[in-house]
């Protein structure tokens, strides 16, 4: 609870905005370390006159841009990891070994694709023993960019292997 107060405070006070913060337990069927927090933040300012502009998280990337603000990825990025720092200082003050890190799988360092996001009622009908074709093509569609992908770089490795160069537009040097 403090953690997520403090997150919504910092937020609130970057951007001037009202920050509604809802704090859930685990439902009593669902999985018991499901704790959990949702934010809800204005898109515009709070000003003594109400709400004011825009705030530059809900700005096009040419008004960000305009304003000399970075593009709105990157301000995703600094909160993400402020989130995780946050995250981190909480687990260290209560002695808990786990850390969270808020970056890429690539960035870490770890050789492992990333596992497609299915809906939660997707999982849950799977659960309960039913199936769920929403669920099925979700992951086939992503085992199959994961092939793509896959036979992609194998494709570039060879031709780097047999001295061809990669072709104009495909973004390796």
């Amino acid at each position: 609870l403090a953690l997520a107060r403090s997150f919504s405070v910092e937020l609130a006070d970057r951007y001037n905005v009202a920050v509604d913060l809802a704090v859930h337990a685990p439902r009593p069927d669902g999985d018991p370390r499901n704790f959990h927090a949702h934010l809800l933040a204005t898109t515009r300012e709070i000003t003594p006159d109400g709400m004011g502009p825009k705030t530059g998280l809900d700005m096009t990337g040419e008004v960000r841009s305009e304003l000399g603000l970075p593009p709105s990825r990157q301000e995703f990025r600094t909160l993400r990891a402020r989130w995780a720092d946050l995250t981190n200082e909480a687990l260290r003050a209560a002695n808990i070994e786990a850390r969270v890190d808020h970056r890429s799988l690539e960035a870490q360092g770890v050789d492992r694709v990333p596992l497609p996001h299915v809906p939660r009622y997707a999982i849950a009908a799977e659960r309960r023993g039913e199936r769920s074709e929403l669920a099925e093509r979700i992951r086939e569609g992503h085992r199959q960019r994961v092939a793509a992908a896959q036979r992609e770089r194998e494709a570039k490795h060879a031709d780097a292997a047999a001295g061809n160069p990669a072709p104009a537009g495909s973004g390796a040097a």
